[in-house]
């Protein structure tokens, strides 16, 4: 991505400051993330069976 510029002009220094630091904070903050994966997800054994075991008159009281 080609870089850009943002114009400060007339804004006091120490406002020009801030704004760097919140794309300082921003870039930072991007760089950390990654997409979410299966693997991601928490698992706690034993309190629900695989969906695919499930039948609709397990998950819904209202089936007879």
């Amino acid at each position: 991505m080609a870089a850009r510029t943002i114009d400060l002009e007339g804004v006091p220094e120490d406002q020009a400051r801030a704004i760097e630091e919140q794309v300082r904070y921003w870039r930072e903050l991007t760089a950390r993330r990654r997409p979410a994966t299966v693997r991601d997800l928490p698992r706690w054994p034993g309190i629900a069976p695989p969906p695919e075991k499930l039948r609709r008159r397990e998950i819904y009281d209202d089936v007879g």
